[in-house]
């Protein structure tokens, strides 16, 4: 009961794996795995999210660049005899503008995503580490 009542990742294997302790080892070991792969799918998608925001933003700036080289190119287009440079050079600035708050915001974004990533992996390891350790003991002793 303390397992099942407990989110965390290991709480919720060994929960599982306690459920099928009246189907032997070899079924619990499985239960284990297979909820340990549902589980490591769950926590991966939070932070999928941050991947996906980081991606956004880098989207955002691309779409305020290309707006703007659009809207300078118009401006272009609208006036052959010649375009004020001034006018020309602020709206490509703008979109540059963008381009630069997109990045802002995706590149420390997705290092963070990597480096929670990173750290779920190595929680994994280890709480599968303490999942082997703590189903050993409902192994059968050697005959």
């Amino acid at each position: 009961s303390m397992t099942q009542n407990d989110p965390t990742y290991v709480s919720q294997v060994i929960a599982s794996a306690i459920d099928k302790k009246d189907f032997g080892y070899d079924a619990m070991v499985a239960a284990a795995e297979c909820t340990a792969t549902a589980e490591g799918n769950r926590w991966n998608n939070k932070i999928g999210w941050l991947a996906l925001f980081a991606s956004i933003g880098t989207l955002l700036g691309l779409f305020g660049t290309v707006w703007g080289m659009i809207g300078a190119f118009m401006d272009m287009a609208a006036n052959p005899a010649g375009v004020d440079i001034v006018k020309l050079s602020s709206t490509i600035g703008i979109s540059l503008i963008t381009t630069a708050n997109g990045m802002i915001i995706a590149i420390p974004m997705l290092g963070f995503a990597f480096a929670q990533r990173s750290k779920l992996s190595t929680l994994f390891r280890q709480s599968n580490d303490t999942q082997k350790e703590i189903l050993n003991y409902f192994r059968a002793p050697a005959k």
